[in-house]
């Protein structure tokens, strides 16, 4: 080639621009890539980095010098997320949202050089995660369908960036998966103003990847982290030697 010309543009757009022969190369999404092949155009797919996942707020209530509220008094219990991972079936997931274009994910760097293997976990089995909440004290005393520990009931919002129709749908399959253990969930469609205000107090799908290893850096050292965690003295000394 003696010139490339790279637009920048969202899944749809991507996919009309190649209905209408304007581009040689669109990367779009599983949805679109279901519907057929264009005339003149092949779909292949290929490994990458991006993945959907939930980041949980893993610490209790508590409200913050301006006043702000932060924090979770359900998902900030660790039997509740504990449940959900083992009850979410990414399988289902994949099929169903993604159409058969993804691989099961545990961690930001899945799969990845610097990725960690053994973050793997056991998935789809309801019945332990139904024990593990109920020896933690999670139990459905009015027989409503949701647990409840002293005084507070399993339910949470489970926030997506309203302009994700993947996020959205991914959200409503949770929603139905985690009633099966007596977790409710509100699947809230927000934009991204709103999301930053809320999501140190509510569960968030995410749409993250990265090929560079900087990426954990940013995320997980106390120097950097765009994230608001409290991070150990450990956690730097890990970070720092894995980039020594």
């Amino acid at each position: 080639f003696k010139r490339i010309i790279i637009l920048f543009m969202n899944e749809e757009e991507a996919y009309a621009a190649a209905q209408k022969d304007l581009v040689d190369v669109a990367q779009t999404s599983p949805a679109f890539a279901n519907v057929g092949v264009i005339d003149g155009m092949d779909i292949n797919a290929f490994k990458g980095s991006d993945q959907y996942g939930v980041s949980f707020t893993a610490a209790p209530t508590k409200s913050d010098v301006s006043v702000k509220e932060t924090g979770n008094e359900v998902t900030s219990e660790w039997p509740i997320r504990q449940a959900i991972n083992l009850t979410v079936n990414r399988d289902y997931l994949i099929n169903e949202v993604l159409y058969g274009y993804g691989e099961a994910a545990y961690h930001d760097a899945d799969r990845l050089p610097w990725g960690y293997k053994e973050t793997e976990v056991e998935y789809n089995n309801i019945d332990k995660a139904k024990e593990i909440l109920q020896i933690a004290g999670w139990i459905d005393n009015d027989e409503d369908g949701v647990l409840e520990k002293q005084g507070i009931e399993a339910k949470f919002k489970l926030l997506f960036l309203e302009s994700d129709p993947i996020a959205q749908s991914m959200g409503t399959l949770l929603m139905h998966q985690l009633a099966e253990i007596g977790i409710s969930v509100e699947v809230v469609s927000q934009n991204e103003k709103e999301i930053n205000s809320n999501k140190f107090n509510n569960p968030l799908i995410m749409r993250v990847g990265n090929h560079s290893p900087i990426d954990l850096y940013h995320r997980f050292h106390e120097d950097n982290s765009r994230m608001n965690l409290r991070i150990s003295a450990d956690v730097n000394q890990l970070v720092e030697g894995a980039l020594a």
